[in-house]
């Protein structure tokens, strides 16, 4: 998994920052989708909630610090500043 190989490189107390795509977004809801993955014009895409980020990043061995919504026309995703516990 994404965080598993972030903590393994990662100094204690590090910093992460990274993005997602998420449920505010033109394509969300949108393509075939598979056990959660959307399968948009041959791209798979997984959206979150800010609720979902909440759940995951801690659980995963991180603080979050912040949480940002940002739109660049098509994408919408959350900017995610966290540190390694």
């Amino acid at each position: 998994m994404y965080f598993s190989e972030i903590r393994r490189v990662l100094k204690r107390k590090g910093l992460n920052f990274s993005s997602v795509r998420n449920h505010h977004d033109k394509s969300y809801d949108k393509g075939k989708v598979d056990k959660g993955i959307y399968d948009i014009d041959g791209f798979q895409i997984i959206f979150f909630t800010e609720k979902q980020i909440e759940g995951l990043v801690p659980a995963q061995g991180f603080e979050i610090l912040w949480i940002r919504e940002e739109c660049e026309e098509p994408v919408t995703v959350y900017l995610i500043s966290s540190k390694r516990k």
